[in-house]
């Protein structure tokens, strides 16, 4: 039990760790190693860190953070995130999908709130054919602001 929670804390440390050197790889990489400019390694970066998710939730279940409620309150909840995404799209610069995110991962926590950012972007750019580059740039930020909201409440 505690070796499945110190799990699910190195994996969201290894996404987290994996999302800053996502961000800052053009700042001290050389100009012949753009890698994340060609569109498979992208996909791959994006499935890599929406695995990271499941795995944190998988962990979390097996050591008894969340029970199969919790689990289904993340998928609808991540859902309802992805619809609500679609309405707030150029709507006077309002986004209600932020106010769901930071509230539900206020609520539940910081590992709830990076999951559910990180699934709910997936399951967003899934709904509108969003798929592209910025995707998994996109799905850690979600993830970071729902760690960020979760770990101040």
């Amino acid at each position: 039990m505690k070796l499945s929670k110190y799990l699910s804390s190195s994996f969201l440390f290894f996404g987290t760790l994996l999302g800053a050197h996502a961000f800052a790889w053009p700042l001290y990489l050389p100009n012949s190693s753009f890698f994340l400019f060609q569109p498979d390694a992208a996909r791959a970066l994006s499935l890599l860190i929406a695995l990271i998710a499941i795995a944190v939730v998988a962990l979390d279940i097996n050591a008894q953070v969340l029970d199969s409620k919790s689990v289904a309150l993340l998928g609808v909840l991540s859902a309802l995130i992805a619809a609500l995404r679609l309405i707030g799209a150029g709507a006077i610069g309002v986004e209600p999908m932020w106010f769901l995110l930071i509230v539900a991962s206020f609520v539940f926590g910081g590992r709830f709130g990076f999951s559910l950012g990180v699934l709910s972007l997936a399951i967003s750019a899934l709904l509108t054919g969003g798929i592209g580059p910025w995707l998994p740039f996109q799905m850690l930020a979600a993830g970071w602001i729902g760690l960020i909201a979760g770990t101040i409440g």
